[in-house]
């Protein structure tokens, strides 16, 4: 009796297909073929990468349940993602002028805080969407608007899939690093995407359906500007909305940028040489290592909450009131003493003085020198988000 051979499984990314570009000169764009297919990984180490990660994630979601008040502390993770991955894309910002009060950021850091502060949003707003609408082009278009509303990006095209032929990296489309499948192939390829996202034919474990389509909306690039930064924003919801994670407290952005040649590689060897397993290795290396990273923070920040409770119990009669502004410092970490006298309606005295005790119990840090127009930083509560 003959046995039947069991054929290997072969990914083929794609071709690259010429168009013409005005009347200089044709340009190659990518075209990929269509995910919406089964995949199969026949790479060991890529299921025991997918088991640690799905155990890392478990863990730090259990661990984010045991932390009381954990919704004082999201704001600041959300923050965290946007500047990494801001700064994956050239905008470049620090966590200190990030919270920084809006007439007190330097001019030549107002675009960048703008456009890190619409990413925070857009993540936000996206969170907020998924309660009636589930990840598809439609969400993705009404993040993008958010995403793209302040900064230097392109504000012709919000939430508006493209209508003309981008690239990635270069002047133009000779120098370019990738350039994107021409625009004609949108529709047919976002389909695809949303089809193969929603698709539970396929039990494909859920971390690598993530990879899968993370490098597919890279390849697709559908927006003019913003892809970059949107294709990141799309993992923290997919795992939220898969029930991975009940908040965004994962800052996978930051290992792409620390290893952003890395990750760019990793995305071009999928299309050079159709090679899909190392991609996802890299992607569920990230989520390993951003899992521990995002518990040690975790720690660090309620190790702090405990020191700033045993400081505050020193004011007596005033600790309640101490209690009421470090909570809203741990939302607004940079605070002037016309935000504390308008958020916990008591005088400018007595603002004067609960942030004077604040500096003396070492919570405080004033930023400016200054006798009047002063800013207190909560420092070295930023500093663990900045590490």
């Amino acid at each position: 009796m003959q046995t039947k051979q069991i054929q290997p499984f072969i990914f083929n990314s794609g071709s690259y297909e010429k168009y013409p570009d005005g009347k200089k000169y044709a340009h190659e764009s990518f075209l990929p073929s269509k995910i919406n297919i089964p995949y199969i990984f026949n790479d060991m180490r890529i299921a025991s990468l997918l088991e640690e990660a799905s155990a890392q994630l478990a863990d730090l979601n259990r661990y984010s349940y045991s932390i009381p008040n954990i919704d004082f502390f999201i704001g600041m993770h959300i923050l965290n993602e946007a500047i990494n991955s801001s700064d994956i894309e050239g905008i470049h910002t620090t966590m200190e002028d990030a919270v920084l009060p809006e007439k007190k950021i330097a001019p030549e850091q107002a675009d960048n805080v703008a456009e890190v502060r619409s990413y925070t949003a857009a993540l936000q707003q996206g969170i907020e969407m998924m309660e009636t609408l589930p990840i598809s082009t439609r969400l993705l278009k009404e993040i993008h608007k958010v995403l793209m509303t302040t900064g230097r990006g392109d504000k012709l095209h919000l939430g508006q899939i493209r209508k003309t032929q981008n690239w990635v990296g270069g002047d133009n489309f000779k120098t370019a690093s990738f350039v994107p499948p021409h625009h004609n192939h949108l529709k047919d390829l976002l389909t695809d995407l949303e089809l193969f996202w929603h698709n539970c034919d396929l039990s494909i474990p859920n971390l690598i359906k993530i990879a899968l389509f993370h490098y597919q909306f890279e390849t697709i690039h559908p927006f003019t500007d913003g892809n970059g930064r949107l294709g990141r924003i799309a993992i923290i919801l997919q795992l939220i909305e898969l029930g991975i994670l009940e908040q965004p407290i994962l800052h996978i952005s930051n290992f792409f940028k620390r290893n952003r040649i890395s990750y760019y590689d990793s995305l071009t060897a999928v299309r050079e040489k159709n090679d899909m397993n190392q991609w996802v290795i890299f992607f569920l290396n990230s989520i390993v290592e951003t899992s521990k990273i995002a518990k040690k923070r975790l720690t660090k920040i309620m190790a702090l909450c405990k020191r700033y409770e045993k400081r505050i119990a020193r004011l007596g009669r005033r600790s309640e009131l101490a209690h009421e502004l470090l909570s809203i410092l741990y939302y607004h970490p940079v605070i002037d003493t016309g935000q504390v006298v308008e958020a916990l309606e008591i005088s400018e005295r007595s603002a004067l003085y609960l942030l004077k005790n604040f500096q003396g119990l070492g919570l405080l840090h004033e930023l400016t020198g200054q006798k009047r127009h002063r800013l207190f930083s909560l420092y070295r509560y930023i500093r663990i988000f900045e590490e």
